[in-house]
Parts: structure tokens; C-alpha cells; sequence
């Protein structure tokens, strides 16, 4: 080639057509020559030092880059475009082939920490404890106080009261919780017989009467219920007093 057909294609010095270089003398050169003379490392295939700052640069890739390299160990070290500028240079064939590893693309997301909800404390309601209800006070009788108040039951309805009596009437026509006594303010049993006031006794809560029969003598602690009217077997009425039994002890009977 003739320095007419550098200016034509503008060829610079170090690039290569048709297995020539051209040198800094502006004279080209037969690359055979030049890698026998020691210029260019025998095996190697010179590319442009412009191809290669692009593939440093990221813009033409390394398999590009290998590419080339063989194009050019084909076709016999063809050169660079029309208008290329850079100066070629030396590249082993047996590195036109390296690859860049791509960096490593943002940080790992952290693995999010789950969090357990503590399971709330319950606080037990507390117990209304009911407190026992005391026993009632059973007062004690004389004579004066029972004969007022079988004379008028009502009065004192509600009060609690120890008396004594004898069992006169327990049986089918007064039912298993209720029976008829003469009832007085002691043990009258010392005449022979008891002496006492007609009178009703029921059973109060929780008392049993299934020990109790006809002609027993009893101690019992009662709280006035009232007056209780009743038919005769004689086909008349009478009114009586009325007692709950809270409690009763049969002390046994009467020795006439």
C-alpha cells in the first residue's frame, strides 16, 4: 500500500490491513516479519488499542472481544472500520476469550424477625365468701313468758325460745313434718303428767322428725311462727300457738 492510500482511508500508525501494519515511519509492515522480528509475540492476534479500551471500559463484551480475536486469525488480521483513530495492540488469542465477572447485585434483604404476641395474664375473679349466719339465741323461759305468749302467739312472732313439751298427736292426719304437743316452759313431767299448752310444731330446714312419736318428752329449741287455727274432731275450731322446730333432743317419756 502507498502513503496515497493512508490519507485515503486514514489509517494510523499500528493499524493492520491485509496482514500489514502500519508503522511510525508511515511505511506498512508485514506482521509476519514483524513477529519474527520479536515486535508481536508469535500466536497473537493485534487488535486495536480502541477496541480493547472499550471492552475495559464495559461497552464491547469479552465474548465480543474473543470474537474478534478469531475474525481476525481468520480473515488475516483484518483492520479496524474506515475512520478508526487507535493505534493496534498485541492480544494473546488464548486471552481473547476471558470473561468479567458482573459485581454482585445489592445486599441480601434481612429475613424479618417474627415477633410472638405474649398470651395475656387472666386474673381470676375473686370469691364472695358468704359468711355463716350465726345460730339464733334461743332464750330461756320462765312460766310467765310462755303463758303471754300462748296467750297471743303473734306477738312475738320471729323470737327464739328453748321450751319443752310432750308429743300428743304424730300421725297420718298431721303429716311427717308437723305434730301436736303440749308444750310449757320446763319439764312439767314431776306431777305424773306433763302439764302444758296445746301447740303446733313443724319442722324448720333441715330438721328430721322421723325419731320423734306419740308421748315422747322433748326438749326444743323454736322460733314463734304466730297463732294457727285448726278443726276439731269434735266439730269445732281453735286457735293455737305456732312453732318451728330449729332443733329437738326426745329426753323420753312421762312415768305416770
Amino acid at each position: 500500500m502507498s502513503s496515497d492510500d493512508n490519507t485515503a482511508h486514514n489509517y494510523q500508525p499500528g493499524d493492520t490491513a491485509n496482514g500489514h501494519m502500519l508503522g511510525a515511519d508511515g511505511q506498512w509492515h508485514r506482521l509476519s516479519d514483524l513477529s519474527e522480528a520479536g515486535a508481536v509475540p508469535a500466536g497473537s492476534v493485534v487488535l486495536p488499542k480502541r477496541t480493547l479500551a472499550l471492552v475495559a471500559a464495559g461497552v464491547v463484551g469479552a465474548g465480543l472481544l474473543g470474537m474478534a480475536a478469531v475474525a481476525a486469525a481468520v480473515g488475516g488480521g483484518t483492520g479496524s472500520s474506515a475512520g478508526a483513530s487507535a493505534s493496534p495492540v498485541a492480544v494473546s488469542s488464548s486471552k481473547a476469550a476471558a470473561t468479567s465477572s458482573p459485581a454482585a447485585g445489592g445486599s441480601a434483604r434481612p429475613t424479618p424477625t417474627r415477633t410472638t404476641t405474649p398470651t395475656p395474664t387472666v386474673t381470676p375473679t375473686p370469691t364472695r365468701t358468704t359468711p355463716p349466719v350465726p345460730p339464733k339465741e334461743h332464750a330461756a323461759l320462765d312460766e310467765r313468758t310462755w303463758a303471754l305468749i300462748a296467750k297471743d302467739p303473734d306477738a312475738p312472732a320471729g323470737e327464739s325460745y328453748l321450751v319443752f313439751g310432750e308429743v300428743t298427736q304424730f300421725d297420718s292426719a298431721t303429716g311427717t313434718s308437723a305434730f301436736r304437743a303440749n308444750v310449757a316452759a320446763g319439764n312439767t313431767c314431776e306431777y305424773g303428767f306433763f302439764d302444758g299448752d296445746n301447740t303446733i310444731l313443724s319442722a324448720g330446714p333441715g330438721v328430721n322428725l322421723a325419731n320423734v312419736v306419740a308421748d315422747d318428752v322433748f326438749a326444743a329449741q323454736v322460733t314463734v311462727l304466730g297463732s294457727f287455727s285448726y278443726d276439731t274432731t269434735l266439730g269445732g275450731n281453735t286457735t293455737v300457738p305456732r312453732l318451728q322446730v330449729d332443733s329437738i333432743e326426745v329426753q323420753g317419756t312421762c312415768e305416770y
